[in-house]
Parts: C-alpha cells; sequence; structure tokens
C-alpha cells in the first residue's frame, strides 16, 4: 500500500476517532444556548413577580380606599337621612302650629329636605361607583399579570424540558 493510501486511511481512522467529540461539542452548545434562554426566562419571571407584586400592594391600597369611601358614603347616606327626618319633623310640627301660611312652608320644606337628601345619597353613590370601578381596573391588572407570570412559567417549563433532554443526549453520548 502506497504512503498517500496509508496516509488517507489514518485520516480517515482519526476522523472516525473524533466524531462523537464534534457531537458533543454541538450538544454542549445547544445546552449552553438552553442555560441562557432559561436565565432569561427567569429574570423575566422576577421581573414579572415583581409587578404582581406591586399590583397586589396597588390592589390592596384600593381596596383600603373603597372601604373608608364606603364607610364614609354609608355615613353621608346616614346624615342626609337623619337631616331629611329632622327637617321634615319640624316642617310637619310648624304646619300643626301655622295653617294655610305654615301648611305651603311645610311642603316647601319637606321637598327642599328631600331633595338635598337625594342629592346628597346620589353624591355617595356617585363615589361608589367610581370606587368600585377602580377596584374593578385593579382586579383586571391582576388577573393580567397572572396570566403573564403563568405564560413565563410555562416557557421556563419548556426551556427546562428542553435542557434535560439534551443533558440526556450528552450522558448518552459521554457515557
Amino acid at each position: 500500500m502506497s504512503d498517500k493510501l496509508k496516509a488517507a486511511e489514518a485520516i480517515k481512522k482519526l476522523a472516525r476517532m473524533y466524531e462523537p467529540m464534534v457531537e458533543a461539542a454541538e450538544t454542549l452548545a445547544r445546552i449552553g444556548s438552553l442555560e441562557q434562554a432559561e436565565g432569561e426566562c427567569n429574570k423575566r419571571l422576577e421581573v414579572i413577580q415583581a409587578e404582581v407584586e406591586v399590583a397586589d400592594s396597588g390592589l390592596s391600597d384600593a381596596v383600603e380606599k373603597i372601604t373608608l369611601a364606603n364607610e364614609k358614603a354609608l355615613g353621608i347616606v346616614e346624615k342626609a337621612t337623619n337631616e331629611a327626618r329632622a327637617v321634615n319633623k319640624n316642617a310637619l310640627q310648624d304646619a300643626q302650629d301655622i295653617k294655610l301660611d305654615a301648611k305651603e312652608n311645610a311642603e316647601h320644606a319637606i321637598a327642599s329636605a328631600t331633595q338635598a337628601g337625594e342629592v346628597a345619597a346620589n353624591k355617595a353613590r356617585s363615589e361608589l361607583a367610581g370606587i368600585e370601578e377602580q377596584l374593578s381596573f385593579g382586579k383586571a391588572n391582576l388577573v393580567a399579570m397572572d396570566e403573564r407570570k403563568a405564560q413565563a412559567q410555562s416557557e421556563l417549563d419548556t426551556l427546562n424540558a428542553a435542557i434535560e433532554g439534551a443533558k440526556q443526549a450528552v450522558a448518552k453520548i459521554v457515557g
């Protein structure tokens, strides 16, 4: 056999010998890419978790504000009701004491008191509706953040499964 044929055979033999090493290097490169992607996903997950914590804090604040507003609204309604009753009582007493003129004044006082009570009650209801809208918005934001968190977790799980598969492939090649 000539020297050139022997050299060709030796080179082919070396190529066959190093082929598993090339495959292992490619697998390690894929694992490195997957680990880098996992790290990025973990960072995104941390950011999303921080956003969820901020949203939870905002929701707690909104709930507290709503509770205070409800208490305030109930106080306003109660005060308006008591004022309306007091005015109504006084107007009725005045109507008994005074004849025709008193009757007209009493009806006017009752109408004014009722209207003032309705205005105060409507204002309280309007404030309550605004606060309930804020709460609804806060809850919607929290749901959206929970969905983003779940999506990030799903991506992380997929990457972890891919890394595990690549590790098993490397173990097969190495082992």
